[in-house]
């Protein structure tokens, strides 16, 4: 499951012995590096997809895969309460509210944390009604924050809550997130949002010049969506100059697509298939085809699920 670093090398020695191996959780070869792909067909007799595009790419790859759903779209009910999760994280549920998620590894929020906390600065500027939340994701992050914060002037501070993601995107009015994850969470809780991306310069530079991703985003609201319905900004443009305006065009219901919560719906829907059921009846077919003999080429997509 997941960790394709640490499983897929163990993987590939077990399938060798001819004991079939199923990978749940796709590694994200799609997203830059596709060659990796071929190292699939070596370790794994079948890939679970939770993204229904990965199938058709593990596919083209000679890779059978299954896409089986995502489990967060099972966990997570579509709009959920707003006023229900203002009540339980503590915030007023008379002002609108801003939720910063400046993601949970310690390199991200390192790019992150400062030009979010300006956004916030340049928000409240603009909009002092405004209050802002911020989710934590350990005790990490708490201190890269805290030390943020010490950086910035900011008229009122923002609220800081660790462990509470899903309430906080739930209870926001507008999300200003990491990619990811988040991203794709905030989308299945139905709330608005601009999603910013920073990485290495040098991993940057060598992405742009040797052309290792042919993505035409790269958050995966837009990704699903197949064009873009939210506004995603990467690198440079990852500042509080550029995002604020975008988070404020994007509050008034301006900048993001027209029809965007009929987009996160379909979304939802496509994903919302009861992804452990899906993964363990696609692993009890394998086990009975290997007992009857039957194998895998792993040169075709499974045919018992889209």
């Amino acid at each position: 499951i997941d960790s394709p670093d640490f499983n897929l090398p163990i993987a590939q020695r077990v399938r060798a012995a001819g004991i079939p191996t199923v990978q749940y959780v796709s590694p994200q070869v799609w997203a830059w590096r596709q060659s990796r792909a071929r190292r699939m067909q070596e370790a794994v007799d079948r890939m679970l997809c939770v993204l229904p595009f990965e199938k058709q790419f593990f596919a083209e790859h000679g890779v059978e895969a299954e896409f089986v759903g995502h489990p967060l779209a099972d966990e997570i009910e579509p709009e959920p309460d707003a006023i229900a999760a203002r009540q339980r994280i503590g915030v007023d549920t008379t002002r609108p509210l801003v939720a910063l998620l400046p993601g949970s590894r310690g390199a991200e929020i390192s790019r992150l944390a400062a030009p979010f906390l300006g956004t916030a600065r340049f928000m409240q500027q603009a909009r002092p009604e405004l209050q802002f939340v911020i989710a934590l994701a350990n005790d990490k992050a708490a201190a890269m924050i805290d030390s943020a914060l010490r950086q910035v002037s900011l008229a009122e501070q923002p609220i800081r809550l660790q462990g509470q993601t899903r309430d906080i995107i739930s209870a926001a009015d507008v999300v200003l997130t990491a990619s990811g994850t988040a991203a794709l969470e905030t989308l299945l809780l139905g709330r608005r949002m601009v999603v910013a991306h920073r990485i290495a310069p040098l991993t940057y530079w060598l992405v742009r010049r040797l052309g290792v991703s042919r993505l035409p985003n790269f958050s995966l609201p837009n990704l699903l969506a197949g064009r873009q319905i939210v506004p995603e900004f990467v690198q440079n443009r990852v500042t509080p100059e550029v995002l604020g305006p975008a988070m404020l065009e994007v509050l008034e219901d301006r900048l993001i697509d027209s029809d965007w919560r009929a987009q996160y719906e379909k979304i939802h829907a496509e994903l919302r298939v009861d992804a452990s059921q899906s993964a363990a009846a696609s692993v009890i077919d394998l086990v009975l085809r290997n007992r009857r003999g039957e194998g895998t080429s792993n040169h075709a997509t499974s045919d018992s699920r889209r």
